[in-house]
C-alpha cells in the first residue's frame, strides 16, 4: 500500500461518520424539552423515568427482548441443520438450495411483512406471539445460515473424517467433534439474530398486534404523531442492548479462546 496513512484516515473517517447518528440519538434522549431537540444547557433524565413508568414503553421493551431471545433460539438450530445438510447436497444443486434458503434476506421488508400477514390471517394467528416469533425467525435465519456455514471449514471436515476413520459413529463425531468446534459460530449467529429481531420495525408493523407490539413498533407509531425524546430513549435502549450483547459475547469468546485454544486451529 503506497499511502497507508490516507487509507487509515479514510477508515477512521468512515467509522466516525457511521457513529454520528448513534451519538445524536443518545444525545437527544437527555433533552429537557418535550420536542426532539439536542440539549445544550439543560440535561434531564425525565424521559428515561417516564419510559420505565409508562407500561406501553416498558412492556414493549420486554416483549422485544423476549421475541429476540426466542427467535435466536429457534433460528440458530434451524440454520445449523440446514448448513449441515447442505454439505450432503451435490455441488450442482447446493447453491440453488442455498439461494432459496437465503431468499428472505433478499425480499423487501414490506413485501415480506405483507406476505406473512396474509399467512397469519389464513391460519388464525394474526397479531399473536407465534406470528411475531415466526417472522423474526424467518428474518434472522438467512444471516444465521451464512454465519454457521463459515464454521464448516476444510479443517473441520478433515477432523470429522479422521474421527470416523478411527471408528467413531456419526453421532459421536457430531457431539465430540463438529459441535464443539462450531460453537463460536453458533454463538455469533445467535447474537446476529438477536440484534436483527430487536431492531426490526418494518416486518413487525405488519405482524404485531396490540398485545405483541415491540419497542421499534411503538416508537414508529409515536413518530407518526410527534417526534419526542421518548423515541430517542427507545432508540438508545435498543442500541445499548444490541451493543451490550455483542460486546459481552465478543469478550467471552476471546476469554475462552485465550484460556483454551481451539483444536481446530483457525476455528
Amino acid at each position: 500500500m503506497k499511502n497507508p496513512i490516507i487509507v487509515r484516515l479514510s477508515g477512521w473517517f468512515v467509522l466516525i461518520l457511521l457513529q454520528i447518528p448513534l451519538v445524536m440519538t443518545f444525545w437527544a434522549s437527555f433533552s429537557a424539552d418535550s420536542l426532539l431537540t439536542l440539549p445544550t444547557t439543560r440535561w434531564s433524565m425525565r424521559w428515561y423515568v417516564d419510559f420505565i413508568n409508562e407500561p406501553q414503553w416498558s412492556r414493549a421493551a420486554f416483549r422485544s427482548l423476549i421475541a429476540a431471545c426466542v427467535a435466536a433460539g429457534i433460528a440458530v438450530p434451524l440454520a445449523t441443520a440446514a448448513a449441515w445438510s447442505l454439505r450432503e447436497w451435490p455441488q450442482r444443486f447446493r447453491y440453488y438450495v442455498l439461494g432459496a434458503l437465503l431468499m428472505p434476506a433478499t425480499v423487501s421488508g414490506v413485501a415480506l411483512g405483507l406476505g406473512l400477514l396474509q399467512v397469519a390471517y389464513a391460519i388464525g394467528l394474526a397479531g399473536q406471539w407465534p406470528c411475531l416469533i415466526g417472522a423474526h425467525t424467518l428474518l434472522g435465519f438467512p444471516v444465521a445460515l451464512l454465519v454457521v456455514r463459515m464454521g464448516f471449514t476444510p479443517s473441520l471436515q478433515e477432523l470429522e473424517a479422521a474421527a470416523a476413520g478411527l471408528g467413531a459413529n456419526p453421532s459421536v463425531v457430531a457431539w465430540r467433534i463438529t459441535l464443539p468446534l462450531l460453537w463460536p459460530w453458533l454463538v455469533a449467529s445467535a447474537v446476529a439474530v438477536f440484534v436483527i429481531s430487536l431492531n426490526d420495525a418494518v416486518v413487525a408493523v405488519f405482524v404485531c398486534g396490540p398485545d405483541t407490539e415491540t419497542l421499534p413498533v411503538v416508537a414508529w407509531r409515536q413518530l407518526r404523531h410527534s417526534a419526542g425524546p421518548m423515541v430517542a430513549v427507545a432508540g438508545t435502549i435498543t442500541m445499548v442492548a444490541s451493543l451490550g450483547m455483542m460486546g459481552v459475547t465478543t469478550a467471552g469468546l476471546w476469554y475462552l479462546r485465550l484460556r483454551k485454544p481451539s483444536p481446530g486451529g483457525p476455528l
